[in-house]
C-alpha cells in the first residue's frame, strides 16, 4: 500500500515539473497559435465564400425541379448567424396546362419564412444534423386525382436490379434509419401556420398545426384536422397569411423526447375550448377525452429491435360499422406492451399487458414471417369478480348484455395457432373458467328466460322488419318438438351442428374445421357457427355481421349453457319454429305445409334433407327443383347430406324417399325461376356448419 502511494506521488511530481517546462510551455504556444490562424481562416473563408456555395447549391436544386417538370422560387434567401440559413416566399408547384387540372391551379408547396441552422459538435459525431428550424405559414398540397397527380413524379426513380439490392434485417434497417433520422432532428424547432393536404379521388384529408416547438427535451403544440375541402378557399394555398380550417377539431399535446436515447412521453387532451379528442380518418371516427403515452426503450437487443411502451386513455370513443352499429365507449383503457421485431418476425412479449375499464389481460402474439408462416395468439383474463367482468364490458359493445349483475368469480384463456403448410392442424382452445358460486343474477336487455315460454318473433332483413310471430301454441303453425318427424332434427343437426346434444354451445372442431377451410380459400367462406349460437343470433341479436354482434353471442350462448337456462330440447324446438325456411316461409309448420302439404310429423327423409339442405340460403330454394318440381339429386347441399346420413345409417333402403316433390303451391311459387342456372355441388369434404 506505502510501496503504491509513494510510485503515484513520484508520478505526479513529475507532471507538474514537465508542466512547468519551458519545452511544454513553448509547445502549447505554438499549438494555440497555429489553432486560431485555422480558425481564423476558416471564418475568413467561410464568410467569403459562403454566399457563393449557397447560390451554387439553390441552382443546383433549382434545376433539378426544372429537370422533373417543376418550378422552384424562392424569392430571398440568406444566412442568420454564422451557420443558419433563411428562405423567404417558397414556391414550388408542378408545371401543367390549366385546362381542366383546377387542382393543380394550388401550388404543391409554399413557405413564408423557413429558417434553418447547422450543429456543429452533432455534425462531428453524427453526421450533418440540425441545430434549430423554425417554418412559417407553411403549406404542402398533395394531388393524387384520377390522371392527375402533383408529387408522383419527384417519387420516380431508378430501379436497382435484383442483384444490386441488398437483402437486410427490415427491422434493423428501419430502427438505423429512424435513429440516424432522430439524431440529427434540431434541437430547436418552432413551427407556426402548418397546413398539410391530401386528395385523390375518394377523399380529401386536411392536417393545420397552428403552433408546435421542440426545444432541448420539451415539446408541446396543437393538431387540428378537417375534411372540408380547402380548395373552396381562394385563398388557403396562397402565399398571404394562412387561413384557419373551418370545421376543424384536433388535440393539443405536450411532453418530453430525447433524442439520444430514443424515450419519451406525451400527454394529449382536447384542444383550446375543447374538452374532447377527436381524431378523423382513423377507423369510422376516433375520440378520447385524455391520453398519455409513454416510450420507456427503443432499442437494439439480442431477440431484435426491442419496443417498451406504456400508456393510458380516458372515456375512449370509437365508431365504427363493422365494430358495432352504437358507439362504443370504454372509460379506461390502459396498457404496457414489449414488442421484439426480428429480422423474420413480430413478438408481443407474453410479459404485455391490457386492461379494459376494470378486466386485466395478459397477452402474447408472434408472426414468423419464414418461408412457411407461423401465427401464434394467447390472451388469459386471470381470475376476477364476476360483476366486475361484467360492469367492465365496454357501453355499445355489449348493448344487450349490459346491465347483467352475477355472484362469483371467472377466468378466462385463449389459445390459437396455425402454420401456413398445416392450416388442418391448428390450434383453438377456448376456456372460461367460473367458481361454484357463480350465478347470475339479473340478466339485461337480453334475457334468455325468454325462451322457455311464449313470446314473439321480429324477423328483420337488411334492417326492414319482415315478419312478426308468435312462438307458441298461440300460432297454428307452431309444433312441438315431439310432434316433428325425428328425421327432421336429424336432417337439420347433420348439416348445421352434428354435436348439438353433446356440447356446450361452442364446437370447437368445426371453428378449427373454418379457420383452416377460409385460410386455404383466403377469404370468409365458411362460418362455425352453432344451433345454440344461430338460435341466439336470431333471438336477440339481429343479423348485423358486427363485431360486437358476435362477441354478445358467443357471450350469451356461454351464459345459457353454463348456467342451463334453456334445454337442448327446447332450443332445437324454438330453433325449429323461427328460422327461414324459404322466400317469407318461418317456422316447420309452414314449411312443411307449404312444400309439401304435410303436418311436420308426417315429414321423411328426402324431405326432411331438402329442408335441412335449403337451411344455409332459404331464399335460393327454387334453384333446387327440375322444371317437373323435382328436387334435382345434384343440387349440391342436398346431394351432400344425402350421402352423409345414408353412410350413417346402411340399413336405409328405400331410396325412393329421395324423389322429393313440391306441392302445387310450391312449384307455382317458383314457376317463374329459371330452370338453367344449377348451384355448385359442394365436394364431399366441405362441411355445412352454418355460420
Amino acid at each position: 500500500m506505502n510501496l503504491n502511494k509513494f510510485h503515484l506521488k513520484r508520478i505526479l511530481v513529475f507532471l507538474l515539473n514537465f508542466v512547468k517546462s519551458p519545452r511544454f510551455i513553448k509547445f502549447t504556444k505554438i499549438t494555440g497559435i497555429l489553432t486560431s490562424v485555422i480558425v481564423v481562416l476558416f471564418f475568413v473563408a467561410w464568410f467569403g465564400l459562403r454566399n457563393y456555395f449557397l447560390n451554387t447549391a439553390y441552382n443546383k436544386v433549382q434545376t433539378s425541379f426544372a429537370e422533373k417538370g417543376y418550378t422552384f422560387n424562392c424569392k430571398n434567401k440568406g444566412f442568420e448567424g454564422i451557420f443558419g440559413v433563411h428562405f423567404s416566399e417558397i414556391y414550388l408547384n408542378i408545371n401543367h396546362k390549366s385546362d381542366s387540372t383546377y387542382l393543380l391551379d394550388y401550388p404543391m408547396f409554399t413557405a413564408k419564412e423557413i429558417s434553418v441552422s447547422i450543429s456543429i459538435w452533432r455534425s462531428i459525431w453524427h453526421g450533418p444534423s440540425f441545430g434549430n428550424f423554425k417554418a412559417v405559414q407553411m403549406n404542402l398540397n398533395l394531388v393524387d386525382s384520377a390522371n392527375i397527380s402533383n408529387f408522383k413524379p419527384l417519387l420516380k426513380s431508378e430501379n436497382l436490379s435484383k442483384s444490386e439490392k441488398k437483402k437486410d434485417d427490415l427491422a434493423n434497417s428501419i430502427f438505423k434509419k429512424v435513429k440516424s433520422i432522430i439524431s440529427k432532428a434540431p434541437a430547436w424547432v418552432d413551427l407556426e401556420q402548418i397546413n398539410l393536404h391530401y386528395q385523390d379521388s375518394a377523399r380529401h384529408i386536411s392536417v393545420s398545426i397552428p403552433q408546435c416547438t421542440y426545444v432541448h427535451q420539451d415539446i408541446r403544440g396543437e393538431i387540428k384536422f378537417t375534411t372540408e375541402n380547402p380548395y373552396l378557399s381562394e385563398v388557403l394555398f396562397k402565399l398571404g397569411p394562412s387561413i384557419p380550417l373551418k370545421n376543424s377539431k384536433g388535440f393539443a399535446f405536450e411532453g418530453k423526447l430525447d433524442r439520444d436515447d430514443l424515450t419519451g412521453e406525451i400527454s394529449i387532451v382536447g384542444a383550446k375550448n375543447q374538452k374532447f379528442v377527436e381524431i378523423p380518418f382513423i377507423i369510422g371516427g376516433l375520440g378520447f377525452k385524455k391520453a398519455h403515452f409513454v416510450l420507456n426503450s427503443l432499442e437494439q437487443t439480442r431477440k431484435g429491435i426491442e419496443f417498451d411502451a406504456q400508456g393510458e386513455i380516458e372515456e375512449l370513443k370509437a365508431e365504427e360499422k363493422r365494430i358495432s352499429d352504437t358507439l362504443v365507449s370504454v372509460k379506461n383503457c390502459a396498457g404496457r406492451f414489449l414488442a421484439y421485431f426480428g429480422k423474420d418476425y413480430v413478438e408481443i412479449d407474453s410479459q404485455s399487458q391490457l386492461q379494459i375499464n376494470g378486466i386485466k389481460t395478459k397477452l402474447f402474439a408472434r408472426y414468423d414471417m419464414s418461408a412457411n408462416p407461423h401465427y401464434a395468439l394467447q390472451f388469459q383474463i386471470p381470475t376476477i369478480p364476476a360483476q366486475q367482468f361484467f360492469s367492465s364490458l365496454p357501453a355499445g359493445l355489449f348493448r344487450n348484455t349490459s346491465g347483467i349483475k352475477a355472484n362469483g368469480t371467472l377466468a378466462y384463456s385463449f389459445k390459437f395457432e396455425l402454420e401456413h403448410t398445416k392450416p388442418n392442424s391448428c390450434i383453438l382452445q377456448s376456456h372460461m373458467q367460473t367458481s361454484k358460486d357463480f350465478k347470475v343474477t339479473q340478466w339485461g336487455m337480453a334475457n334468455p328466460n325468454k325462451l322457455n315460454g311464449t313470446f314473439i318473433h321480429d324477423f328483420f332483413d337488411k334492417g326492414q322488419l319482415v315478419a312478426s310471430f308468435a312462438v307458441g301454441p298461440s300460432n297454428p303453425f307452431f309444433t312441438a318438438y315431439n310432434e316433428i318427424s325425428p328425421d327432421v332434427p336429424r336432417a337439420v343437426m347433420r348439416s348445421e351442428d352434428p354435436s348439438f346434444f353433446y356440447h356446450k354451445g361452442f364446437y370447437t372442431d368445426a371453428f378449427r374445421s373454418s379457420i383452416a377451410h377460409n385460410y386455404r380459400l383466403k377469404r370468409f367462406a365458411r362460418g362455425g357457427s352453432t344451433i345454440s349460437m344461430q338460435l341466439v343470433k336470431n333471438v336477440f341479436l339481429g343479423r348485423k355481421k358486427t363485431m360486437a354482434r358476435k362477441i354478445e353471442e358467443i357471450l350469451l350462448v356461454w351464459l345459457i349453457e353454463d348456467q342451463h337456462i334453456v334445454s337442448k330440447t327446447r332450443m332445437l324446438e324454438v330453433y325449429l319454429n323461427i328460422i327461414e325456411w324459404g322466400p317469407g316461409i318461418f317456422g316447420i309448420g309452414e314449411a312443411a305445409d307449404f312444400y309439401f302439404e304435410k303436418h311436420p310429423s308426417q315429414i321423411n327423409l328426402g324431405e326432411a334433407i331438402f329442408l335441412a339442405s335449403i337451411i344455409p340460403s332459404p331464399k335460393n330454394a327454387g334453384w333446387a327443383i327440375d322444371s317437373t318440381g323435382t328436387v334435382k339429386d345434384k343440387f349440391g347441399h342436398f346431394r351432400l347430406l344425402k350421402n352423409r346420413l345414408l353412410a350413417q345409417d346402411s340399413t336405409q333402403a328405400d331410396t325412393t324417399v329421395f324423389n322429393v316433390k313440391f306441392s302445387p303451391r310450391a312449384m307455382r311459387r317458383f314457376k317463374g325461376t329459371p330452370k338453367t342456372e344449377e348451384t355448385t355441388i359442394l365436394n364431399e369434404s366441405d362441411d355445412l356448419i352454418g355460420e
